[in-house]
């Protein structure tokens, strides 16, 4: 099979790595695949992920050759409209396969918008009006960063606005399927993500040695690192931790989180801001317990959080999202909500139990490497494109008579586009075809 790979390769896209790993294992099963970088700068001499399958840069490419030259056209969707930015040239040429990374597509989405639009809002309120039908003052106050981040996800995540385009779509958990379903005419699946584990030392017993806590990855305030430290100054033993966040973080808030640990009493905060893949593995050795929270839950699967169950240490997470979908007995779940009360119980039981914190990080540990591995993944990901492009006739059948119905006037509430419709459902059936 001829598979064209739209995604990010730049070396700070975790996306992109998890890309490297899927097209090897196709390439390892005989497909034929080669990449198209959707970064929106063309920088050639950047540093990107290491691959020997052929590179392109999407404006380098013609979308109708695309389309001609290969069997399916795969895209890596995330919210980071920089690191993504290509797939908007492909996306409506050929019927691709969406790869939905985030099930919050709102941040992409209004730079695409404000992009096209000279910085104004005229295209990024008539595409919200079109999908959600949401009257001008809930649109005027979207524009105005008037909504929280939770809210804007409840109301406008934007997922179906390109899942609506994608010949299928394939999601990283359960909890976003249905909104893939409902917005998307072909085949939707569910995988768990591929990911390459870091050779991490086991952890083992560390007598007289202060409990390490760590959270990795972008750090900003929805990443829940202020409830932590509030969490751990609840309690002598949780004050007898040491707090390290590794991962990018900007001044202002690597400014109010070491505020928020002197106003709590909490003494031994570290804050490293970007490290090297060599000291992410020095700090996943020294840790003891990582924190993988996010209130609200935007991304349709966690690699940090799947890093930390893969280096053996026990994960408290937030019951919501992909993090629901993580067994009850391998991850430690507080409320969705993230109340400092209940992280700091179950921060205070792992502190306190080091034969619990040793037991549950050899399981999570084997678990996890059994789980997300890129030969599941491609399982999956090969059985859904066999269905799309099974489903692809029905596909233009449908869009010829969708195009038909239009030009004469009829909306999808008319009497006769819903018979219509129940007999192409008729003649398109299992038993039919």
């Amino acid at each position: 099979m001829r598979i064209t790979f739209y995604t990010p390769l730049s070396l700070s896209s975790a996306i992109g790595r998890v890309a490297i790993g899927i097209a090897d294992e196709l390439q390892a099963r005989g497909h034929r695949v080669s990449f198209v970088r959707t970064e929106r700068d063309r920088d050639p001499i950047g540093p990107r992920h290491p691959t020997n399958l052929p590179v392109r840069w999407w404006h380098d490419v013609q979308p109708r050759e695309i389309s001609m030259d290969s069997d399916i056209v795969l895209l890596n969707l995330g919210d980071n409209y920089g690191f993504h930015a290509g797939i908007a040239s492909i996306i409506d040429e050929t019927p691709c396969l969406g790869i939905f990374h985030d099930f919050f597509l709102y941040s992409f989405f209004r730079d695409w918008a404000l992009e096209r639009d000279n910085g104004n809002f005229g295209l990024h309120d008539a595409e919200i009006a079109r999908i959600y039908g949401s009257s001008a003052d809930d649109i005027a106050k979207l524009a105005g960063n008037e909504w929280s981040l939770a809210e804007i996800a409840q109301r406008f995540p934007m997922t179906e606005w390109l899942a609506a385009r994608c010949g299928g779509a394939l999601a990283h958990s359960r909890f976003y399927r249905t909104l893939l379903e409902a917005a998307c005419a072909g085949p939707v699946a569910v995988a768990s993500l591929s990911y390459a584990p870091r050779e991490v030392a086991r952890l083992t017993s560390r007598s007289g040695v202060p409990v390490s806590v760590l959270t990795v990855g972008h750090v900003n305030q929805n990443k829940c690192c202020a409830e932590v430290i509030k969490a751990l100054a609840r309690s002598a033993s949780g004050r007898g931790c040491r707090y390290r966040i590794a991962g990018p973080i900007t001044p202002a808030d690597r400014g109010w989180l070491e505020s928020v640990a002197i106003e709590s009493g909490f003494a031994d905060l570290d804050i490293l801001d970007v490290v090297s893949d060599e000291v992410l593995v020095e700090e996943l050795t020294r840790a003891d317990i990582i924190c993988c929270l996010r209130r609200p839950v935007l991304e349709g699967a966690s690699a940090s959080a799947i890093e930390a169950m893969m280096a053996g240490r026990p994960v408290i997470v937030a019951d919501s999202g992909f993090y629901a979908d993580l067994p009850d007995d391998l991850v430690f779940k507080v409320p969705a909500d993230v109340p400092v009360e209940a992280l700091s119980e179950t921060l205070e039981r792992l502190i306190l139990d080091e034969p619990l914190r040793l037991d549950i990080g050899a399981k999570v540990r084997d678990w996890s490497r059994s789980r997300f591995t890129p030969e599941n993944y491609v399982d999956t990901l090969v059985a859904l494109i066999d269905d799309v492009i099974a489903t692809r006739p029905y596909g233009a059948v449908s869009a010829y008579f969708g195009r038909e119905l239009a030009s004469l006037g009829l909306t999808g509430d008319d009497p006769a586009v819903g018979r219509i419709a129940r007999t192409m459902q008729e003649l398109f059936s299992p038993e039919q075809v």
